[in-house]
């Protein structure tokens, strides 16, 4: 008997019927697709923990994204035949688009993210559709900017007159000359986060729609815009001089002197803050919200969101590491077990963990936060489970 397991997706549609009587167990897969013939096929094969399961006819061709997918007339008019859509991040539906040109084309849409779309192709589209996460909407008429736009001068001067914007993310922090942006904006509507100036507020508010419903962060004028996740240690706060900061993303703060934190940075607003328990006074100073939350980390903080191999790179930090894993983390079979148990001070797991039998307890041992898996290695558990054979394993996509 054969096992396949920890598959992102998996397409069964084309499996041969050899194939298809080996397998007895399918566990742990994203996405199962799978048509009327394999469904059959497969009949007497056990299914667990399957997130989704979509029925594609074995003739229409899949398309996968991770990341962002633009949709336009172009590119489905290019299309010869029907299509399944999976996409793992955003996907944007252009204007250009009518719904006949949607039900030609399009044979159904999976969605792990966002879809953002014109209203009118709203109902058309999720009839088509799974989708795990948010839909937004935009406005005929309307010009969309699905990236971060900080709204300024420079970006009004790009703009025909009366524009109608339909924006992703904007940030209204800057001077702008109300006589140009009054030639050059009619109407706003914010689809995700709208960062303004509190002393520009009242000018802007009438011209974006539904103003008070937004979700919204309003900031000190002179404020600083930075859009990734930053660190702060005694060396990079340098760059910054009684500043107001606007992180939109996580700040980790490693000082050793933090009495002059103050005179670096005046206000600090961010979506979260990762700092050791020596700072955690001197960094409630400085909030900008009082609703941020601080995270206490012992040691620096190692982040994993994808595959990572953890070996000896902790011998080489002096305080100690905290590891939160997001992703898939290994622990190489050839740790050295003092080591691992002297350095690693704490684990926040959100993803899967595969260590060796001889750190498995220690690992247990330092979890703080566990919403994900811990399992022992495969080598060894092979051992502990000999009469399963795992046919494929931790694989992103296959198809049978």
């Amino acid at each position: 008997m054969s096992v396949i397991e920890n598959i992102g997706l998996l397409d069964t549609r084309n499996i041969k019927e050899d194939l298809a009587k080996e397998i007895t167990k399918i566990c742990n897969v994203g996405i199962l697709i799978e048509s009327n013939e394999s469904r059959l096929l497969l009949k007497n094969c056990e299914k667990v923990n399957v997130g989704f399961v979509v029925e594609i006819p074995k003739d229409i061709q899949m398309v996968t994204c991770s990341g962002i997918l633009k949709i336009n007339r172009n590119y489905l008019e290019g299309l010869l035949n029907q299509i399944a859509i999976l996409v793992n991040g955003t996907i944007i539906f252009e204007e250009d688009i009518d719904s006949n040109l949607i039900n030609e084309k399009i044979y159904c849409l999976i969605v792990n993210g966002r879809m953002i779309c014109p209203e009118k192709l709203n109902g058309v589209i999720q009839s088509k559709s799974k989708i795990n996460g948010r839909i937004c909407s935009y406005k005929d008429d309307y010009i969309l900017f699905s990236s971060t736009i900080i709204l300024n001068n420079q970006f009004l001067y790009g703009l025909k007159p009366h524009s109608k914007l339909a924006i992703d993310k904007a940030i209204i922090i800057e001077d702008v000359d109300m006589k140009l942006f009054e030639e050059k904006v009619s109407n706003i509507q914010i689809l995700d986060k709208l960062v303004i100036a509190d002393e520009v507020e009242k000018e802007f508010a009438k011209y974006i729609d539904e103003y008070y419903l937004l979700d919204k962060t309003v900031v000190p004028k002179g404020s600083k815009y930075i859009e990734h996740d930053i660190k702060l240690n005694d060396n990079t706060i340098k760059r910054y001089n009684d500043s107001i900061l606007f992180v939109d993303g996580e700040v980790e703060i490693y000082l050793e002197d933090d009495s002059k934190l103050k005179d670096h940075i005046k206000s600090l607003i961010c979506d979260s803050i990762v700092c050791r328990a020596k700072n955690y006074e001197a960094v409630k100073g400085i909030l900008g919200n009082e609703n941020i939350e601080i995270e206490i980390i012992e040691g620096k903080l190692i982040k994993n969101t994808g595959k990572m191999v953890l070996s000896g790179v902790v011998e080489n930090v002096d305080e100690g590491v905290t590891i939160r894993n997001m992703g898939k983390l290994v622990i190489d079979e050839n740790i050295d077990v003092d080591v691992f148990n002297k350095k690693v001070k704490s684990i926040l797991n959100f993803g899967l963990i595969v260590a060796p039998e001889k750190v498995i307890n220690i690992v247990r041992s330092k979890i703080e936060e566990d919403y994900g898996h811990i399992k022992i290695s495969s080598s060894q558990k092979d051992n502990i489970e000999k009469e399963e054979n795992i046919l494929y394993s931790n694989t992103g996509e296959l198809r049978l």
